[in-house]
């Protein structure tokens, strides 16, 4: 009756704030129909009891990812090849998948073990799209596109919101509106279900939760100078004279409010420290010097104290900056492919440490492919691109989606320099990994709206 009494008082608290956060913006049709959706979500997550996370691995600067995932079979290497010319990848350098058609890029020998154990799979030529897409439609001007589709932060933004930006706004990301809906399955109601090790970003902003973020080399950071270790004499009295300094002006709503958060997040680090001191020690192996391995750890660490901190749901996001290969590609991407493959092999070895594998799916995301042609040494913005899902319940050793066809001038290209109308949406891929962590299906249908215009809102790439 307790939890049942805690559940629904957490329902309408987040209802309310959800209510008043969009009375301030009825000028903003994005952030009413947020609070709509919100407001109408049919699913009850409190009874949700098994254990469920993603993470989001979001490579900035738009990968390249047709020289990640190369086609194998003779007729379609050769088309390829003649295409990408001085930055194409030799056949003999491609690491084989089962079947052989199709080859990883030589610096992920670890991603295709991956693959062909059945615990990796490729999601082809995703990208953000409102309806489906054709280049008819897009030469006769009958085509409804996403606005600004080349643009680093546009489409950063629509990769993290599935919606179209709006200037001046910022929106509430899927992730953030997931985790508004699942924090319900927590029993902590301190601590939010999203944890950010690559700073703030839009895929976990929620209009009731709040992003946590960690520290890749130190995880909970305190408040420097203002929090009671016990270990140096003036350190009680300093921040009992902090705790009187945000109370003193208790009548003004603003000043109130500010140190609410500021206490609030001070227990919430106190929570996840304390928590972490428990951690039981990882013996599996992480690269030095991979900035994004160590991050997969500290991801690692907070999924091994789920059940201290009372998780069934959890959202991670990190991130791997440098995707944005107008020069130099054949070294920048090599190196990076190499970053991402030593950092997901280490991941995945630790959630079987763990025990953990089948309860945990890793993804990644990117603003936007490459063009097929080359400008030199290296490629420029284009659309669609392939997505790596990974984990334990991904259905692996398959490719998903429509593979394009590498022809300048053909039915995938949007003009004539090899940008490629995506064959998959984003808002598909995002509806696959939602319904995974259980999200119903009416409240999916509210989440992503455009899910409706494509012809499956569950691409099965997930138990």
């Amino acid at each position: 009756m307790a939890q049942s009494k805690r559940y629904s008082r957490r329902r309408f608290l987040r209802n309310m704030a959800l209510a008043s956060g969009g009375a301030t913006l009825t000028a903003t049709h994005g952030k009413l129909g947020l609070m709509r959706s919100a407001l109408a979500a049919t699913g009850n997550y409190s009874n949700l009891t098994d254990y469920k996370s993603l993470v989001c691995v979001y490579l900035f600067g738009g990968n390249d990812g047709f020289n990640m995932f190369v086609p194998n079979t003779t007729d379609e290497y050769d088309q390829y090849a003649a295409i990408r010319g001085s930055l194409s990848i030799p056949r003999a350098s491609l690491l084989t998948t089962t079947g052989d058609q199709f080859g990883f890029h030589p610096a992920m020998p670890n991603v295709r073990d991956l693959y062909n154990s059945g615990r990796m799979a490729v999601l082809a030529n995703v990208g953000t799209m409102l309806e489906p897409t054709t280049r008819e439609g897009i030469q006769n001007g009958s085509a409804v596109l996403p606005p600004d589709l080349f643009s680093h932060s546009h489409q950063t933004e629509m990769w993290h919101t599935n919606k179209p930006p709006i200037d001046g706004i910022t929106q509430d990301g899927w992730g953030g509106r997931m985790a508004d809906l699942l924090e319900e399955a927590n029993s902590n109601p301190l601590v939010p279900p999203t944890f950010t090790v690559f700073g703030q970003n839009n895929w976990q902003a929620g209009s009731f939760t709040e992003q946590f973020a960690l520290n890749t080399f130190n995880g909970a950071e305190p408040f420097l100078f203002l929090t009671d270790s016990g270990t140096l004499p003036w350190e009680a009295s300093r921040a009992q004279a902090w705790n009187q300094l945000l109370s003193a002006y208790d009548s003004n709503i603003l000043v109130r409010e500010v140190g609410s958060s500021f206490s609030r997040a001070r227990d919430q680090i106190a929570e996840v420290t304390a928590a972490l001191d428990q951690a039981p020690a990882i013996t599996t192996a992480y690269p030095a010097n991979n900035f994004f391995a160590a991050q997969m750890k500290v991801v690692a660490e907070m999924i091994a104290v789920r059940e201290i901190l009372g998780m069934k749901r959890q959202l991670f996001f990190v991130g791997i900056g440098n995707w944005d290969t107008h020069g130099s590609q054949l070294v920048v991407h090599d190196r990076n492919l190499e970053t991402l493959d030593a950092g997901l092999k280490s991941f995945n070895d630790t959630m079987d440490e763990l025990n953990v594998a089948d309860s945990v799916v890793s993804f990644t995301m990117s603003e936007f492919g490459r063009t097929l042609t080359v400008n030199g040494d290296g490629t420029d913005h284009a659309w669609g691109s392939h997505a790596l899902m990974m984990g334990g319940p991904v259905i692996g050793n398959a490719v998903y989606g429509t593979m394009p066809q590498f022809v300048l001038n053909g039915p995938d290209d949007v003009g004539d320099d090899g940008r490629l109308i995506p064959t998959t949406s984003l808002d598909q891929y995002a509806a696959t990994l939602s319904k995974w962590m259980g999200i119903e299906p009416s409240d999916i249908a509210q989440l992503y709206p455009n899910v409706a215009n494509f012809g499956t809102s569950d691409l099965g790439f997930l138990t």
